[in-house]
């Protein structure tokens, strides 16, 4: 069961029904809005400043990685040795989160759009720039490239020219 602890950072804004569970660091100017959920199951989720995080949105940590070992026995049989070790899912600056959105993943990097509704699976990791369309999903485990668009009914990617991504007063 992980620990909670919440560090919550100036000019965040946490609605009070949010459901937050285990170790969480909220960057400055971060809003989440009601009824989200931020679920730190299996290592911490740490999120960058000034991200939009709408309703009824889900980003969960549910992933371990494993790491591996030979040893010899006192007999000289090989042993082998599995470990989990919690990973943090580390979102940068600047996203936007849409109403709906569900997000595991291992790193979010900074200015993405995750239109309503679309997910983001197992432990992908998503660069800088991209947007996830609305109902879209990425494939498990893979990494997105920076600048890339998944749209449409059947998931089809491209790379955007212009940088799309939010921009925030400060």
């Amino acid at each position: 069961m992980p620990k909670e602890c919440f560090a919550i950072g100036k000019r965040a804004v946490v609605c009070q029904d949010t459901e937050m569970k285990g170790e969480i660091d909220i960057g400055s100017g971060t809003v989440l809005h009601p009824q989200c959920k931020i679920l730190a199951e299996s290592g911490p989720i740490i999120i960058g400043s000034n991200n939009i995080i709408e309703e009824n949105v889900t980003i969960i940590n549910k992933y371990h990685i494993f790491s591996y070992s030979t040893q010899k026995n006192i007999h000289n049989i090989y042993i082998n040795n599995y470990s989990r070790q919690p990973t943090p899912l580390i979102i940068g600056d600047e996203n936007v989160f849409e109403v709906g959105c569900y997000v595991e993943g291992s790193k979010i990097g900074n200015k993405n759009i995750i239109e309503a509704k679309a997910r983001v699976l197992g432990n992908t990791s998503l660069g800088d720039n991209c947007v996830i369309g609305a109902v879209c999903s990425t494939k498990k485990d893979e990494a997105i490239p920076n600048n890339t668009v998944i749209y449409g009914d059947h998931h089809n990617r491209r790379t955007q020219t212009a940088s799309g991504g939010v921009s925030f007063n400060k």
